[in-house]
């Protein structure tokens, strides 16, 4: 299986290249997985959550579909969203921030 890093948004600014972001430091995280979607979703929402990370989007390129995971608390996310191809996908933690979420599926 081959796991990729995740895309992090940053509410500090600073180059994330130089050093790694801490909970407080992330806005948002993005997982995009093909064949690591159980591993993404069973291991590392679990860490997000319990780091505090308020907004994840797990999207799923198997199915077609993009999963909001939002409200961390007790190490789990208490609000999950799934998103389609053919809906706008916006985030609660950066208000500015809508896309079609076709445009992320491909």
């Amino acid at each position: 299986m081959q796991v990729a890093p995740a895309l992090i948004l940053s509410r500090s600014g600073r180059n994330l290249y130089e050093a790694h972001p801490s909970a407080s430091d992330v806005l948002l995280a993005v997982e995009v997985a093909d064949t690591s979607v159980d591993y993404d979703r069973e291991v590392k929402l679990p860490l997000y959550a319990q780091a505090g990370l308020p907004e994840v989007w797990l999207i799923d390129l198997q199915k077609d579909h993009i999963e909001v995971y939002a409200r961390p608390q007790g190490g789990a996310y208490q609000q999950r969203v799934e998103i389609t191809a053919d809906a706008t996908l916006t985030s609660s933690t950066i208000p500015q921030l809508a896309l079609a979420a076709a445009d992320l599926l491909g």
